[in-house]
């Protein structure tokens, strides 16, 4: 996950053991969904984080078998 603290968009490097379609989703720390992101398989994804407000965020990334969560900061835009 880079670049962390992240500004206007970030970058998600994966190594999935099975290629499928992904689904991303951005919590709050309260839990609350603030964006999600319906990908194709790929090792890579770059999001856009235009509109979301400065602070700490969960990223959770899924793809049916496998999940993969991390810490994102977004800095002020």
């Amino acid at each position: 996950l880079y670049p962390n603290p992240a500004i206007g968009s970030v970058s998600l490097r994966v190594n999935w053991k099975q290629q499928q379609p992904v689904s991303i989703l951005l919590h709050d720390m309260q839990g609350r969904l603030v964006r999600q992101w319906y990908e194709q398989a790929a090792n890579t994804y770059s999001l856009q984080l235009h509109g979301i407000q400065a602070g700490q965020y969960i990223l959770r990334a899924a793809n049916g078998s496998e999940e993969m969560t991390k810490l994102l900061i977004i800095a002020n835009q």
